[in-house]
């Protein structure tokens, strides 16, 4: 008889090429068996998951949280708390912060401001600057934000060429077509011609002349078909993009309801562009939210100075789900979507799979009820959703983020601090 801390009975466990009905064997934090039956074994606890859709724990790769310098907003505690009740258990947090993420010492800084507030794993990407792109720090990962002027392609392929086996993330919005005179502030729509097509694909071409080394190229946030054909003509196993669901499920009609609200960088684009990507996303890595949250008067502004961005952490899930059951995507490919290929990439070697050795962080998702999106049941401190009044069948029901029931329905168990960085 083997004894474990938890098992976990009738589950119907999605991974990325098949399902299957078995048990989830816990111990320590770490998933020790997978198998049909462990009635044989014994247990501290025992939950029947009664025949519920059992996956991994969500990783997102891009996230804002806000922390430091944006707190009013958004911070470690509230937004890691948001993605628990939304299945994610990893997260990779941008360096966009105040002081900026660029140097080893204002790495440190962040480090001890988030310190001992974070209910999820965590990765800190450092920002890649022309200052900064011979001299890096250590870090999770890098990010550039060609579109901010801060960085050039010159620079980028400085830091390419000082770094080795690192993951570099791209903003790859070319800064020299964004083209600001386009703006009118009657018709917030504009915004997305400030931000065209061209803007997309010029960046991704010149990102994709340089020379990565033995690093691995990320793009962030593809909007446009053009720009992930460009990137699928080009990928190699150390070439990957991801795609938010955002840019899946709204298009520049969502202005008209949504007005400077729906702002955001990469803007949204046409429905043609949507259906594009969505008939390529069997070739996209993963689905990222680009979570930034900001509060409703930072928002609701005339177009130009209306802040980018909005939550999204917690409705991902749900919002893939329910995709799942309206027939756009498989089980199989939310699973690789939403942790498997992220796991890839970033190299997580203990995240992403229901399997033994990985650790014990499992979504349960209750995919008879149906949820009407609701800003009063979201947990980000901005309290404003862009996806309100959305009805979405299949919800999250059960969160375990190291083999502990962090989230049952609206109770949350979950300890601040408990996050560790990876």
């Amino acid at each position: 008889m083997k004894n474990f801390d938890l098992i976990l009975e009738n589950c119907r466990i999605q991974t990325t090429t098949h399902q299957i009905d078995a048990d989830i064997a816990i111990k320590e934090g770490k998933i020790m068996e997978v198998a049909r039956s462990h009635k044989e074994h014994h247990a501290v606890k025992q939950i029947d998951i009664d025949g519920k859709i059992v996956i991994p724990g969500c990783i997102d790769p891009h996230v804002h949280f806000r922390d430091p310098g944006f707190t009013h907003k958004g911070d470690f505690e509230t937004e890691s708390k948001s993605a628990l009740f939304g299945g994610v258990t990893t997260v990779m947090d941008m360096p966009n912060n105040d002081p900026r993420v660029d140097s080893e010492s204002t790495l440190e800084f962040k480090q001890e401001a988030i310190a001992n507030k974070s209910y999820v794993d965590y990765g800190l990407a450092v920002e890649i600057t022309d200052a900064n792109c011979e001299n890096l720090p250590e870090a999770f990962a890098y990010k550039a934000y060609l579109d901010s002027g801060r960085v050039t392609y010159k620079g980028l392929q400085k830091a390419l060429k000082s770094l080795e086996g690192k993951v570099v993330c791209v903003h790859a919005e070319n800064f020299g077509s964004i083209n600001t005179k386009v703006y009118n502030r009657k018709k917030p729509e504009t915004h997305s011609l400030v931000r065209n097509v061209t803007c997309e694909s010029t960046g991704i071409k010149k990102v994709l002349k340089l020379d990565i080394g033995k690093n691995h190229l990320h793009f962030c946030h593809v909007t446009t078909g053009v720009g992930l054909g460009l990137i699928m003509n080009s990928k190699t196993h150390n070439i990957s993009c991801e795609v938010s669901p955002h840019h899946l499920l709204l298009d520049i009609g969502t202005y008209a309801t949504w007005g400077a609200m729906a702002k955001c960088n990469p803007p949204l684009k046409s429905q043609e562009n949507c259906q594009q990507l969505w008939a390529g996303l069997r070739q996209v890595d993963m689905i990222a939210t680009d979570h930034a949250p900001h509060t409703r008067d930072e928002k609701d502004r005339e177009i130009m100075s209306a802040a980018p961005g909005f939550a999204g952490v917690e409705t991902m899930l749900p919002l893939m789900v329910n995709q799942v059951n309206e027939g756009k995507i498989t089980w199989q490919e939310l699973v690789r979507l939403t942790s498997h290929g992220a796991m890839e990439v970033f190299g997580l070697t203990e995240k992403g799979e229901i399997v033994a050795g990985r650790d014990a962080d499992i979504v349960i998702i209750d995919n008879a009820q149906t949820r009407i999106v609701d800003p009063a049941d979201l947990h980000s401190k901005c309290g404003w959703s862009i996806y309100e009044s959305m009805e979405l069948k299949g919800v999250v029901d059960k969160v375990f983020k190291g083999g502990e029931l962090v989230v049952d329905g609206d109770k949350f168990y979950g300890k601040k601090g408990s996050g560790r960085e990876i």
